[in-house]
């Protein structure tokens, strides 16, 4: 897979290069995302089989990569807080260019969470509470969490439909083999979401 370098950040690196092109050219465009996947393309010699655009965890993209690693794959790291103003674009690129198969991959972690709760002026924990804690405070980091990351999942779906819906995209021709994908990551189990647009369902990734 060839992973591009993130044209803001550059904190990834090329990870199993393989030659990915198109004969799509056209003046550099002025995202710069765009343009990173324009000259990407534009250097190399073979067709593109999957595009994947992932939130800049090089955890994540690595165990997508490594899932893939038999097909021609570009990567485009692009930070989940820039899909709002980026991915509309990126994506009104990749069908023009003939890219026929898209993945996107949301993370977990791109909605802050709440602070922990600090305890009141005098109140302490004893020992036996932080070796054995109360069956309350187990329930309420549950909740906490749960709620941190139904909210992710809540952003995540918002953001793609907002992308999907924008002016950049309506009225694409897409070929007969046009599919688009979309993954959640959940970071603190290692575990992929599938999750739908059209029904916005998250299930689990398993093998069919």
């Amino acid at each position: 897979a060839r992973i591009i370098s993130n044209p803001v950040s550059n904190s990834l690196s090329n990870r199993r290069i393989k030659t990915m092109s198109s004969t799509f050219a056209e003046p550099c465009s002025t995202n710069p995302h765009v343009a990173s996947l324009q000259e990407t393309i534009a250097n190399d010699q073979a067709k593109v089989d999957c595009l994947i655009i992932a939130h800049n965890d090089p955890q994540m993209i690595q165990l997508l990569t490594d899932a893939m690693e038999e097909e021609s794959v570009v990567v485009l790291p692009l930070c989940q807080a820039e899909w709002d103003t980026n991915l509309s674009q990126v994506l009104a690129w990749a069908v023009d260019a003939g890219i026929n198969h898209i993945l996107i991959a949301g993370h977990s972690d791109c909605v802050s969470s709440a602070p922990p709760k600090r305890l009141k002026h005098g109140q302490t924990i004893s020992h036996s509470e932080w070796l054995f804690p109360s069956t309350d405070r187990i329930l309420a980091g549950v909740s906490r969490c749960q709620q941190q990351l139904d909210a992710a999942k809540s952003h995540f779906a918002n953001q793609l439909s907002n992308v999907l819906k924008s002016d950049e995209l309506q009225n694409k021709e897409c070929s007969d083999d046009f599919s688009l994908q979309t993954l959640f990551y959940i970071s603190n189990g290692g575990a992929f979401l599938k999750y739908s647009v059209c029904d916005g369902t998250f299930n689990p990734l398993v093998r069919s």
